[in-house]
């Protein structure tokens, strides 16, 4: 979102950022709506009737089959991604593996994670947590590991195992996120979740992530087991 609007901005489009969190909805916006315009969601829920002439980006859930969000909007816009930005898109559909078989370096791929953690707003502090997460509360099943963090920002313990696991889960109290190659079998089990907006998943056939707005279960933890051992 950030870069998208750093784009928006060097082409002096108009835009409104209310600096929304994950789960957005379009009705944020309604008192915006307006006929002479074409109105372009980025990354919102359609929780409400849409303006004429409405696009949605979005590359989640029913449209994970999509383009990243980034690279829809420089299509729109007709324009050409820099590397940095291409590196970003590849981040936010894809991970670190996207970013890799892109072609980019280990210090690349560093520095778009590092800048990715701080628009979050991660802290140093939860840099720590993470750590702390990883060697006191990480339980290996079947080679995956299960990590309870001590923060609610997952993605700094994410990126820190990573390398030496291509799969894993991090929860704590009200939430969980897998990422791995089961992610959309694991959203066909949870399609229930993913239709009233518990859940929600991206990435490809081959890497993806799928997260869940509640406690991490027992139910939950058995079915991930039971898909990743007989798929």
């Amino acid at each position: 979102m950030f870069e998208i609007e750093s784009i928006l901005i060097d082409n002096c489009i108009t835009f409104s950022n209310r600096n929304l969190s994950w789960g957005a909805t379009l009705s944020s916006y309604e008192d915006l709506f307006d006929l002479d315009f074409k109105f372009i969601g980025i990354e919102l829920i359609s929780d409400c009737k849409p303006p004429k002439n409405y696009i949605i980006i979005d590359h989640h859930n029913e449209y994970s089959s999509n383009k990243s969000s980034i690279e829809q909007v420089a299509d729109l816009l007709n324009i050409r991604l820099s590397r940095y930005q291409t590196l970003v898109a590849l981040n936010d559909s894809g991970y670190i593996p996207a970013m890799l078989n892109y072609g980019a370096t280990i210090e690349e791929v560093s520095a778009i994670r590092k800048k990715d953690r701080m628009c979050q707003g991660v802290t140093l502090e939860e840099e720590k947590l993470a750590e702390k997460s990883i060697s006191e509360n990480m339980e290996i099943i079947s080679g995956v590991p299960f990590i309870k963090s001590f923060t609610n920002r997952f993605s700094p313990i994410a990126d820190r195992i990573y390398f030496e696991y291509p799969q894993f889960v991090i929860f704590d109290d009200i939430s969980w996120f897998y990422s791995g190659g089961k992610a959309h079998k694991l959203a066909d089990i949870f399609k229930k979740e993913v239709n009233v907006g518990l859940a929600y998943y991206g990435g490809s056939a081959k890497f993806g992530f799928l997260g869940m707005n509640d406690k991490f279960k027992e139910y939950y933890k058995n079915k991930i087991i039971e898909v990743i051992k007989h798929g």
